[in-house]
């Protein structure tokens, strides 16, 4: 129902964006709701990276005083690694495709956007791979659990970054001269950034510092 409420307030958004019916301070709300959404999603993160530290700095007698846990063995970095060099390409092709629209190059904005969503999309699929190569499972005591709950909704905020990316070009195409498309597109470039910063933190945290210890 949610879903379904927040899509058709999206469609009617568009429409009236299309038709040049909004006003500055409409606008100034957008940025500024928007604003309070990434915050909300970077408590979210907030929370599964406390989770994180409060168990790997002081680890219990029940996973043998000891992190990642006896008997799990942390993901290697290669996939990782890849992942992170996909981040910082869709970043670059990101700002490429922003820069390319304000001077006017439609086509080479177009092409970045592309990229953009293309490399989105590669990333997850790296990331599913990943998890059904991996030697554990989310039941695999409170190391199993923290990881697939912060990297998996990192997966998901990918997607989501891609479909918000995608409804863009989808605007921009649409229309030989887009009024909403600029707005949209600023607001899916944040969107995008932030979840690009989450990544590297989980990287850090949850892949590398994991793969310091040796099964």
């Amino acid at each position: 129902m949610v879903t379904s409420i927040a899509l058709v307030w999206l469609f009617d958004l568009v429409k009236e964006w299309s038709c040049g019916r909004r006003t500055s301070g409409e606008v100034n709300n957008y940025r500024k709701g928007f604003i309070l959404f990434i915050v909300r999603e970077a408590l979210l993160f907030f929370r599964f990276f406390w989770t994180f530290f409060h168990r790997s700095l002081a680890p219990t007698q029940q996973i043998g005083c000891q992190w990642p846990p006896i008997g799990i063995c942390p993901i290697e970095l290669g996939i990782p690694l890849l992942n992170t060099g996909l981040l910082l390409l869709r970043g670059v092709s990101l700002t490429w495709s922003h820069h390319a629209y304000i001077q006017g190059k439609r086509k080479e904005g177009n092409l970045g956007l592309i990229v953009t969503i293309t490399l989105g999309f590669i990333f997850f699929s790296f990331q599913v791979f990943e998890y059904l190569n991996s030697s554990f499972t989310f039941a695999d005591r409170v190391f199993g659990s923290i990881f697939f709950l912060a990297t998996g909704f990192h997966g998901a905020h990918v997607v989501a970054g891609a479909l918000l990316l995608s409804g863009v070009l989808y605007l921009i195409l649409s229309s030989p001269s887009p009024r909403g498309g600029p707005l949209f597109f600023e607001l899916a470039a944040w969107y995008w950034h932030f979840v690009d910063v989450v990544w590297l933190f989980l990287f850090i945290c949850v892949y590398w510092w994991g793969s310091l210890t040796v099964c």
